[in-house]
């Protein structure tokens, strides 16, 4: 049996049992293959994992959208090779008393095969997730802003107003003049921050 590889595969050069039947020989070597991807389809998961509890547990914690979309592409790449793989085997033929051990094989693809769409549901979900959670910081961050500026934007216009040098103004010389804006101010700010308590905006 000739099999062609670009790359040394270590189950290919520890291949030193001898089988009496090359329908053995062959199960064994694609059995072999498939278990390939147990260690890849374990690592996406686990990756995937550590990257959501990144997410939902640190709130001040950043990820890498340029890797995730990376392990996305490698995680599709692996199931588009696990699905020619289970072409291949679709269409070979064993004698019937290998059958249990081909349908075994079927089996560990499809399980594989889920797992790997499982991933990429994962992934997508992280990327929606993180980019939803960077939205809500951003829109709690305006809404701050707004807040502060709804406060200080009748302060300025008060100040703005009685800054402006004309001779003819009324209540310049009034003595209690400073004090009476510096009470209503103060009215004013209270005045706004019942409002938005009311409508529950703080």
């Amino acid at each position: 049996m000739i099999t062609i590889h670009r790359a040394s595969f270590n189950f290919l050069d520890k291949s030193e049992k001898v089988y009496e039947t090359i329908e053995e020989h062959q199960i064994a070597l694609f059995n072999a293959i498939v278990n390939t991807f147990d260690q890849p389809a374990e690592w996406h998961s686990q990756d995937l994992d550590e990257v959501e509890e990144i997410i939902f547990l640190r709130s001040d914690a950043k990820i890498s959208l340029e890797e995730l979309y990376f392990q996305k592409a490698e995680i599709r790449l692996s199931k588009k090779l696990l699905l020619l793989l289970q072409n291949v085997f679709n269409k070979m033929e064993f004698p019937e008393k290998y059958h249990f051990a081909m349908a075994d094989m079927k089996d560990s693809i499809v399980q594989y095969l889920l797992e790997f769409d499982e991933a990429i549901d994962d992934a997508n979900n992280i990327t929606h997730t993180y980019l939803s959670i960077n939205a809500q910081k951003s829109n709690d961050v305006m809404k701050v802003l707004t807040v502060f500026s709804a406060f200080f934007l009748p302060l300025s216009f008060i100040v703005g107003l009685y800054g402006m040098n004309f001779k003819n103004m009324p209540e310049l010389e009034w003595h209690y003049g400073y004090a009476a804006v510096l009470v209503f101010m103060i009215v004013m700010v209270a005045v706004i921050f019942y409002l938005f308590k009311r409508k529950r905006y703080l």
